[in-house]
């Protein structure tokens, strides 16, 4: 695998990652020998119209989005099977739930990043709709928060039609209630994200995904003070 070739220029180095999207892998550009994520459709997916169509949207929102705390992407094209790919910027580092108990400094330095990150992406009347710890990534070195993953990115003040997508632990209520998305919602997951980074708990669980889900519509969240009794007051009310 090591020596294979994708798209007659991208030599694998290795696997990133793989999902029901698709694969994503860490390549050297053979044109400009340059380090980057390969990230191809899966091709039961390619036969879709309608995904292939999200994919390139994707690309086109991405490309637009150009901020210090989102990911860059480089090349959209398509495989010899129709598959269509994209290649965007590595992040070397890790995920922001491969950190364990941060220092509250930490955390209002992250979140503050992340809301950056959104505040521009808002700006452009668009919503994320995917914030989740895999999807927020910690640049090493400088310690830059990259937010990732842009494939549910939803335009700014539609009124969701009640489908799930992303995912429950952190879904804004209203994605399933048919209310209206915008940039409260992407905020609603950045609570969601917040309170686990800081308690190392989820605020609402349940055994299946329909009870999870009633939990983030019906039941209030403990408060944070119930597993850290030594959080600041004011980092506690803007997480709530």
């Amino acid at each position: 695998m090591a020596e294979e070739l994708l798209a007659n220029r991208y030599k694998v180095i290795r696997k990133l990652g793989e999902g029901g999207m698709g694969t994503v892998y860490q390549v050297e550009d053979a044109l400009t020998k340059e380090i980057v994520a390969f990230k191809i459709l899966s091709k039961q997916l390619a036969d879709s119209p309608e995904t292939i169509l999200q994919f390139k949207q994707e690309f086109r929102v991405m490309n637009k989005l150009k901020h210090p705390n989102t990911i860059n992407v480089f090349d959209y094209g398509i495989m010899p099977d129709k598959s269509p790919y994209l290649t965007m910027e590595v992040v070397p580092g890790y995920e922001l739930n491969e950190i364990k108990d941060p220092d509250y400094k930490e955390v209002c330095r992250i979140l503050l990043q992340v809301c950056q990150a959104l505040s521009f992406i808002h700006s452009r009347l668009l919503v994320h709709c995917d914030i989740k710890p895999q999807n927020i990534r910690i640049k090493e070195g400088i310690k830059a928060v990259k937010v990732m993953d842009f494939g549910l990115m939803n335009q700014l003040g539609l009124r969701s039609n009640g489908q799930i997508t992303g995912t429950v632990d952190y879904l804004p209520p209203e994605i399933p209630t048919g209310g209206i998305i915008n940039a409260s919602s992407d905020l609603y997951s950045v609570g969601v994200v917040a309170y686990e980074l800081v308690t190392g708990k989820l605020p609402f669980i349940g055994t299946s995904v329909l009870e999870v889900i009633r939990a983030h519509i019906n039941t209030p969240v403990e408060p944070l003070r119930t597993y850290k009794p030594d959080i600041p007051e004011k980092l506690e009310k803007i997480i709530l």
